[in-house]
This record gives C-alpha cells, sequence and structure tokens, in this order.
C-alpha cells in the first residue's frame, strides 16, 4: 500500500503491514520504510545516508573498497573496552 505519495519530492511512503515489498524499480528520492526492509540483489547508491538504530550485516562490509569486519580497530581504542586514550576520531 503506498502510503504517501510526494511526486514533487519524488518520494513514496510504503506501509506494506509486515509483508515483503516486491517489484520496486526506478529511482525514487527518498523511501521511507516501517518495518524491516530485505533485498536480494546489490544496493548502489551515492550521497548521504543516516540510519538510527542498529545494523546487522550477514556478510561482507567495505567502504570506498577496503574491507571492515570483525577486526576492524580504530587506533587507540584500548582492546576489550569502549573507551579511547587517543585522540577522538
Amino acid at each position: 500500500t503506498v502510503a504517501a505519495l510526494d511526486a514533487a519530492a519524488a518520494r513514496v511512503t510504503v506501509d506494506v503491514g509486515g509483508r515483503p515489498l516486491t517489484g520496486c524499480r526506478g529511482s525514487l528520492g527518498a523511501l521511507t520504510v516501517q518495518g524491516l526492509l530485505t533485498w536480494q540483489a546489490g544496493m548502489i547508491g551515492t550521497g548521504d545516508a543516516a540510519i538510527a538504530g542498529n545494523v546487522a550485516v550477514a556478510g561482507g562490509l567495505s567502504n570506498n573498497g577496503t574491507n571492515v569486519g570483525a577486526c576492524h580497530r580504530h587506533s587507540g581504542v584500548e582492546q576489550g573496552k569502549d573507551t579511547t586514550s587517543g585522540p577522538a576520531l
């Protein structure tokens, strides 16, 4: 169900009542999903993005071609702690 359509802003808000959204093709200015967003193919985009909450990734994650995995560390962060003795990153 399309809950809101703003053609001038190229924005579509979709409410699928907990069921999967399928067959979405084309270019949207913004897509608001209230519930679970699942994709079965690649996802490519440019520009800024923001996520409020936690993100779980099954598989690999890369940033500008560099793998970001479970062994990713920032210098100055003490192993096993949430605090840092180094500069703010």
